[in-house]
């Protein structure tokens, strides 16, 4: 039996049916006449194997050389809205979640017309340009016959997720990575520089998907791709310009973007937001500011132990400001039972599922979720023991952060675990990880650690287990909107040392959270508006523990494990899974068993690497292969659907595919 198969109906009780969905664009475009292969029916295929919160009827136009779709959620909250634009010469669509109204266009929840059309007339005129007032997490696609290609479009932090393959037979858009499993007449293969960046640093580089040729759109970055088969990747966004204002002036501004942003976002609401309230100084920020707003809103935290020093803080935060504070006490059962499901909910990237109970948990009083993420980044904390603004090029930064980072597998070990047919040197990985920093063109080190953060550790690890919460209540970012982000990559570069305009700001609220120390440094235990003072002491507390302490701890616990009196780092789930790996052809299964070996013994101790097989088989038996083997099948997600399609009411669009072939 497998031991997690009496979890299952525990498991499928405890989480609800989910109560949120999110729109889906997909887009086909076949660049040459081909009989044997239908554009449409290729929509209507990926469409069908999207796997994620959606609805199950698509509204669809084109023919079969050029064709398109768009999931419509039927369950959604007052920010998402979709638009579909298509007049015979070109067609717009457009997604997401939108925090403001766009050029007087006052946009409702669910289909807004107008808007697509605006969008596309942007396109026309200034292709080239970023489509600026657009506010939210979006992404859109726009194909225009006079210039004879198709766009594809983002918000500014890259947040909503979109991957697209380009080359010269075909364009393919969708904002789902497992609906390319639907892509008929696609040769699915391992991009095995993106499996190997997985298992050493943690995230594939250079927009790399599990997919060989199947790109994730970064941030500030707009694809074309032409009818000739030619593809363009430009970066629209400039470098950012930093004012050089004192502290007083930073926190002002800082606080009317912050005040206006919750403001404006609630405003579209039509219930209470929900908080997720980690205790840390991102979200306590923002309890402040919907504090003294009077915004109406809940405030929820998730934890495996009401013990842990985050939720004694959050609950400290909430009954200092005499509000109700509600907790999900996370049960690993049902992790256990939902690994597989979850696993491809986070795209592969871990087991974590912390926000994804936490909505399901709130959604009894709220569809939304407020995060804080990504605050602390943008105000100026670091990954890791080094500070990024001290540093003088982006080598010194690339190595302080390749060393923040590895945290998986040593390169050697990574290359050993891998099947030869799917290795692949170091040094490439190497090339690849140093050119991601030569590529960002910015006028500070500071500014580069930002691009670079938010390119690739949050977007492809952090952000994904975030996005789990969409299944039961709308993730809110308000530090991603326009307005706010803007305001933080304006601020003077002295006022991100040690996060001093963050905790500024907190101090400039007098909301009495600022005396309450931060659950990440309570060893210091001082109020948390004092860790500026003690910048210095603080950091050297992290140099040691990071650099020293930590690493010591690990060798000291493998070493005790080469003694025979170390601790199993293996539980049943575990053990099971990576003994699974033996039939998986991605791996050198003696190296795979050495690691079981060693782990069974305390020997081996990194849970985070281990985990990271597992996810990366789960990948390769849901993409590569027909599914999973008896006794693993799926029981949140459905692999596949039935999907019910309304072609769109518009004469002119058959015109579309001859126009842009002439």
């Amino acid at each position: 039996m497998s031991p997690y198969s009496s979890m299952k109906t525990k498991a499928t009780e405890l989480l609800p049916p989910p109560s949120n969905q999110t729109p889906l664009l997909t887009l086909v475009w076949l660049k040459e006449r081909r009989r044997e292969q239908d554009a449409h029916q290729i929509v209507k295929s990926m469409l069908s194997h999207a796997c994620g919160p959606y609805g199950i009827i698509a509204t669809t136009g084109g023919d079969a050389q050029l064709a398109w779709g768009l999931l419509r959620p039927e369950r959604f909250a007052p920010l998402t809205c979709w638009s579909i634009y298509v007049d015979g010469t070109e067609v717009c669509l457009f997604e997401g979640d939108m925090y403001d109204d766009y050029l007087g266009i006052k946009l409702l929840p669910g289909e807004n017309p107008e808007l697509a059309h605006q969008v596309a007339i942007h396109m026309q005129e200034h292709p080239e340009q970023r489509v600026s007032g657009l506010n939210g997490m979006y992404s859109g696609i726009y194909v225009n016959r006079d210039h004879s290609c198709a766009y594809l479009f983002g918000d500014v932090t890259g947040t909503r997720p979109v991957f697209w393959l380009s080359d010269e037979k075909r364009f393919i858009v969708s904002g789902n990575l497992w609906a390319f499993r639907g892509c008929d007449g696609s040769d699915r293969r391992w991009d095995t520089m993106a499996l190997m960046e997985h298992l050493t640093i943690g995230f594939p580089l250079a927009g790399r998907t599990w997919l060989a040729g199947v790109n994730h759109l970064q941030r500030g970055r707009q694809v074309r791709s032409f009818v000739d088969g030619r593809t363009d990747v430009r970066m629209l966004l400039s470098p950012v310009f930093r004012q050089s204002w004192s502290i007083e002036r930073s926190v002002q501004v800082l606080r009317e973007a912050m005040d206006e942003t919750l403001q404006r976002i609630c405003r579209r609401l039509d219930r209470p937001v929900g908080l997720g309230l980690s205790g840390g100084l991102d979200s306590r920020l923002l309890l402040a500011s919907l504090s003294t707003q009077r915004i109406d809103h809940h405030s929820f935290t998730f934890c495996l132990n009401p013990e842990e020093k985050d939720h004694r803080t959050a609950q400290a935060a909430a009954r200092l400001l005499g509000e109700e504070h509600r907790t999900a006490v996370l049960d690993s059962t049902i992790a256990g039972a939902l690994h597989q499901d979850i696993r491809l909910i986070n795209e592969g990237e871990s087991p974590g599922f912390g926000y994804l109970l936490l909505a399901a948990y709130a959604q009894q009083e709220a569809n939304t979720l407020m995060i804080g993420y990504p605050g602390d980044v943008y105000a100026g904390a670091p990954p890791g023991p080094f500070r990024p603004l001290f540093l003088k090029n982006q080598r010194a930064l690339a190595k302080c952060m390749l060393r923040t980072h590895m945290s998986q597998f040593p390169s050697e070990q990574a290359y050993r675990v891998l099947a030869p047919s799917y290795r692949v040197a170091w040094q490439e990985v190497l090339d690849e990880w140093f050119d991601s920093f030569e590529k960002i063109e910015q006028p500070s080190m500071m500014d580069v650690y930002l691009d670079h953060m938010t390119d690739y550790r949050l977007q492809r690890r952090t952000r994904l287990r975030i996005e789990a919460a969409r299944w039961f209540c709308l993730p809110i970012y308000p530090y991603m909107d326009e307005q706010l982000y803007t305001t933080y990559r304006s601020l003077p570069l002295a006022h991100l040392n040690a996060e001093r305009a963050h905790l500024a700001l907190l101090c400039d609220y007098k909301t009495g959270l600022e005396n309450l120390p931060s659950p990440a440094r309570s060893f210091i235990g001082i109020p948390i508006h004092q860790e500026y003072r003690y910048r210095h002491f603080i950091h050297c507390i992290r140099v040691m523990r990071q650099k020293f302490a930590l690493p010591l701890h690990t060798r000291w616990e493998e070493k005790r494990g080469t003694w025979g009196f170390g601790r199993s780092a293996l539980n049943p789930l575990r053990e099971a899974e990576l003994y699974r790996l033996k039939h998986c052809q991605l791996f050198h299964w003696p190296e795979v068993n050495t690691i079981i070996e060693e782990a069974r013994r305390g020997a081996f101790v990194n849970r985070n690497a281990m985990n990271r097989l597992i996810s990366i088989a789960v990948v390769h038996d849901f993409l590569f292969n027909d599914g999973f083997s008896a006794g693993c099948q799926l029981q949140f997600l459905e692999s596949s659907r039935e999907i019910v399609l309304q072609p769109v009411d518009d004469t002119n669009q058959n015109r579309l595919r001859t126009a842009i072939t002439e």
